[in-house]
């Protein structure tokens, strides 16, 4: 099992980063084989999920969309960015908001 957890800063970032984003339903938070993982359900046209890790190395790792969606980021802030810019289509990303 893995020992890379979210640290209490990253997961107060993440928290305050879910409060902001309307799209975001719910979260979840599990421990296991995959290590220290973030579940975001984003509502909408096509609700998706969105599974958020810390590497064991380095950086952060997403994965969504039944999978084939990928996003590797070093920076924790980057990451949020990128994934609360999914839309109500959750397919879907709004450049603005991430721009943002």
């Amino acid at each position: 099992m893995s020992t890379v957890k979210f640290t209490d800063e990253e997961m107060a970032q993440f928290v305050a980063c879910f409060e902001r984003c309307p799209t975001w339903a719910r979260w979840g938070r599990s421990e296991g084989a995959q290590g220290d993982v973030l579940e975001i359900t984003v509502a909408g046209r096509r609700p998706a999920t969105l599974r958020l890790t810390k590497s064991h190395t380095r950086g952060y790792l997403a994965i969504g969309f039944d999978g084939w969606g990928l996003t590797v980021c070093d920076d924790f802030s980057e990451m949020l960015g990128i994934l609360s810019g999914f839309g109500f289509d959750a397919a879907t990303l709004n450049l603005d908001a991430v721009a943002a």
